[in-house]
């Protein structure tokens, strides 16, 4: 009978190996993680095309007005377009619909949050008499107006200020705009959605830039 020989590894060879695995996943986990936040990205875009169209459908639909927030309680933009152009979201009671939860963005805990934001001159582009303004959008250059982007917390209306250095790179990144690797969805009133560099949009940063202006 022969005696078998059992071979071990050593403590030396045991920490190669673990070197070994910690330089491979050093390697591939920010590549994971990076395809991951771009699925994410994608999600919202996606979602966002689908809130365009219905925002799209109803400036059709009613005279080329947008649909407007009508004070600050109540008939927030979404309610217009839900239960008709939208779903109705897990929070009822009019809230915002899944389409309107980004991924990498903060949780909707609120019936009046949406991870998506209607800019002024659609949701309405100025406070008056106990109600926004409403704003005829048929003189608006579509291909260059936003009609909405991604939200800056969880607000549901956006306004110029969102492109601010603060809003796009300093808050936490689940509550700036720009939290897609530094980019932000926006959906423009000819119905393209497009994702848009930090650079890019800390350029329209005046309230008088085509990029938000529906009177050009």
């Amino acid at each position: 009978m022969y005696n078998r020989v059992v071979s071990k590894f050593t403590l030396i060879e045991l920490l190669v190996v673990i070197s070994i695995i910690g330089i491979l996943a050093s390697i591939l986990l920010p590549s994971l993680a990076k395809a991951r936040n771009k699925t994410m990205q994608t999600v919202c875009m996606s979602n966002q095309r689908q809130v365009g169209i219905a925002v799209t459908s109803y400036i059709i639909d009613n005279n080329n007005y947008g649909p407007s927030h009508k004070d600050t309680n109540s008939t927030r933009w979404f309610d217009r377009l839900i239960p008709s152009l939208l779903p109705e979201g897990p929070l009822g009671d009019g809230g915002p619909s899944n389409v309107q939860k980004c991924p990498s963005g903060m949780e909707l805990t609120e019936v009046w949050q949406s991870s998506i934001a209607l800019t002024p001159g659609v949701a309405g582009s100025t406070w008056a008499n106990g109600s926004f303004h409403q704003t005829a959008l048929h003189q608006a250059t579509a291909d260059e107006t936003a009609m909405a982007i991604d939200s800056k917390k969880n607000f549901s209306k956006s306004g110029w200020w969102y492109m601010d250095s603060a809003s796009l790179m300093e808050l936490p990144e689940e509550e700036r705009v720009a939290r897609h690797l530094d980019r932000a969805n926006v959906t423009f009133l000819d119905g393209s959605s497009k994702s848009k560099s930090i650079s890019f949009l800390l350029g329209v940063n005046t309230g008088t830039h085509t990029f938000w202006d529906v009177e050009q």
